[in-house]
């Protein structure tokens, strides 16, 4: 009878001391979710406005190409955004594309078109297509 009132006493203990822990493990738990869900919350706005500020650059880049085409004068061509935009999309480009999209935005700004400024034309505007592409980079 005794090891009976013994063995009911340690599930009895058991069943307290878990009742009474429970509370505080959930609570752990839900605290370290929470943090686990702020940090991808956090990085996954980071990526989209990252994104956003990169698209509106490639964005203002087409439109000053678009621009540097359709000035006629020199005083038109003189305050082209074209090279300020290429200059603020740097950072936002990998290494190797930098100087080609800074060469031909030179080249478009001064209207000097040749075999070489064809193939960064070319480069240029594939490389921007996958940029903006939406199952792209």
């Amino acid at each position: 009878m005794q090891d009976k009132i013994v063995v009911s006493s340690f599930w009895a203990t058991v069943l307290v001391i878990g009742t009474l822990l429970s509370p505080i493990v959930t609570i752990i738990l839900n605290r370290d979710f929470d943090l686990v869900a702020k940090r991808l919350n956090n990085q996954h706005e980071r990526y989209e406005s990252y994104n956003s500020r990169r698209r509106e650059l490639l964005e203002q880049y087409l439109v000053g190409l678009v621009e540097a085409e359709r000035a006629e004068t020199p005083e038109e061509r003189k305050n082209l955004k074209l090279i300020e935009v290429s200059y603020l999309l740097i950072p936002y480009l990998p290494n190797y594309m930098q100087e080609t999209f800074q060469r031909y935005a030179l080249e478009a700004a001064n209207r000097k078109h040749d075999a070489k400024s064809n193939a960064d034309f070319q480069t240029v505007t594939i490389f921007i297509k996958e940029l903006l592409d939406p199952r792209g980079r």
